[in-house]
């Protein structure tokens, strides 16, 4: 069995990243079904929130994705939450004006 690295984002009205991250492998499930190897966030454990991280979407950002998943294990799920203008970009036309709103993204290795 490999691994696959597994990129998720999630927005919407949450309590948390566990409460996003619930909803995502609900999803998923339903997607995918409950197979152990699915290659999905299903298979994921939970995620630890990365609270130090560098501008999303910026080269610096992926050379430290890239380093974060270079030593991950297989199942090791990580989470950063968006805020300010990459918050707003992932909000788009849909959540417009709404407040509440949160926006995280998942990324990690599944068992495939």
């Amino acid at each position: 069995m490999g691994a696959v690295e597994v990129n998720e984002s999630a927005v919407g009205k949450f309590k948390d990243y566990r409460d996003a991250f619930q909803q995502l492998q609900e999803w998923d499930t339903y997607e995918n079904g409950h197979d152990p190897y699915s290659g999905g966030i299903y298979n994921c454990d939970s995620p630890r929130l990365m609270e130090e991280h560098p501008r999303y979407k910026s080269k610096k950002f992926y050379a430290w994705k890239d380093d974060i998943l270079s030593i991950a294990c297989k199942k090791d799920c990580f989470c950063i939450e968006l805020k300010g203008s990459a918050l707003k970009r992932m909000k788009g036309n849909r959540y417009k004006g709404r407040r509440g709103i949160k926006a995280f993204i998942f990324f990690g290795i599944a068992p495939y």
